[in-house]
């Protein structure tokens, strides 16, 4: 009987070893998710950054063209003034903007680290039950941290995927407005 309760109690604790090796990889891969994920962030911005640059480029564009139309309006009507007088009215552009809060998902892999790493006890002189116990323990803390680790990282891919849709709309608009002012150019080149 004592023996079939210390291979149990032996089994026992090799599985929970087991089961916190686990763990502990479960949590590294966790932290080079969470490392690739604020290396995407940063790329996020900086293309998000840009396309408002774009978008500032365009407004002062629109304001070049509006001149230019006023230009050769001028100049053409200089010409046709005894033919018509009519003047021709600038194009009205609409400044399409969007803000956005970002936030730096910045935390350093060490502080992940130190956040979600589970740190394995080496005790072989400890009794069976009580190295059950401390794994049990261990366990439970690994799999609270697994928890925290995994809401952190849903938290910064629905940031992410807001920002995506956002950099996505401004795009969209950025085309159309470059399509307009170009078709706009050669309106006046031609």
């Amino acid at each position: 009987m004592e023996d079939r309760k210390n291979k149990a109690l032996e089994n026992y604790c090799n599985s929970s070893e087991n089961c916190l090796k686990s763990i502990e990889s479960s949590l590294s891969i966790a932290g080079h998710t969470k490392t690739d994920l604020t290396l995407q962030a940063e790329q996020l911005n900086n293309a998000e950054r840009n396309l408002n640059q774009i978008d500032e480029d365009l407004n002062t564009s629109a304001k070049h063209i509006t001149s230019l139309k006023s230009v050769f309006g001028s100049v053409f009507n200089y010409f046709k003034r005894d033919n018509s007088n009519s003047k021709s009215s600038p194009a009205n552009e609409t400044d399409i903007r969007s803000t956005s809060d970002r936030n730096q998902w910045d935390d350093t892999q060490e502080n992940y680290n130190r956040l979600y790493t589970v740190d394995i006890p080496h005790t072989r002189a400890l009794s069976e039950e009580t190295k059950v116990d401390q794994n049990l323990n261990e366990i439970k803390i690994g799999i609270s941290k697994m928890k925290s680790a995994a809401l952190d990282i849903n938290q910064e891919l629905e940031r992410q995927n807001e920002q995506l849709e956002r950099i996505q709309k401004k795009s969209e608009s950025t085309d159309i407005r470059l399509k307009a002012q170009n078709q706009q150019i050669s309106n006046i080149l031609n």
